[in-house]
């Protein structure tokens, strides 16, 4: 396990290429793993957005349709929340605890994922696309079902996907009901080591990066 303040990337991987590459800080092992990921964070990803054939579409077409093709290019973007991620091993879910720059709570935010595997620099998965948002009050609701949709109608997906999805949705809501692992409320109040530093992705990530060519 990484040591407690030590910066580790999150990747995902797709059809054997880099995906995405997200520098965390690692808070705590145990049966969720435990990441920070400050605001201001630089991130890399990959964007058809601005490429021929994408003006008209929406950022989630523009993501089907990257993932379809593979035809992007590389981009940085700085992550605009404070947020605390938990993993849990062989969970298809992960889930977020995000806040303002004004220090607001903007509640859970629930991404589907392939469960997580360790490398020699972090953690690896792949975005499914389906997500769930929990508001700070329990409310809950589905996001981007219709792109999943589209996802499994393009094969990039099988359809025996959707119940295993919807089992871990169960999971999660079921753990909020219990107020366990990212929903103890002992999370709304905790706060980062004063003395830790922004977290940086490797050379080879960063945009223009071998990871990106390998």
């Amino acid at each position: 396990m990484p040591r407690r303040g030590q910066t580790i990337v999150v990747r995902e991987v797709w059809r054997d290429r880099l995906w995405s590459a997200v520098p965390h800080i690692w808070v705590q092992g145990g049966d969720w793993w435990v990441t920070y990921l400050p605001r201001g964070t630089v991130a890399a990803y990959v964007s058809n957005k601005g490429l021929p054939g994408t003006e008209a579409m929406t950022r989630e077409q523009r993501k089907i349709e990257a993932m379809r093709t593979c035809n992007y290019h590389v981009v940085e973007r700085s992550i605009e929340l404070s947020m605390l991620h938990f993993f849990m091993a062989g969970s298809w879910a992960r889930v977020n605890l995000g806040w303002t720059a004004e220090s607001a709570f903007t509640g859970w935010y629930v991404n589907f994922e392939t469960p997580i595997s360790v490398c020699t620099d972090g953690l690896e998965t792949k975005d499914l696309v389906l997500d769930m948002h929990i508001a700070p009050d329990g409310a809950w609701k589905w996001k981007d079902r219709d792109s999943f949709d589209a996802a499994v109608a393009f094969g990039l997906f099988p359809d025996d996907l959707r119940p295993t999805l919807e089992t871990a949705a169960e999971g999660v809501l079921a753990q909020h009901g219990r107020r366990i692992g990212p929903f103890d409320p002992a999370w709304l109040d905790w706060s980062p080591d004063p003395y830790w530093v922004t977290p940086a992705l490797p050379v080879s990530m960063r945009v223009g990066g071998a990871g990106w060519t390998s």
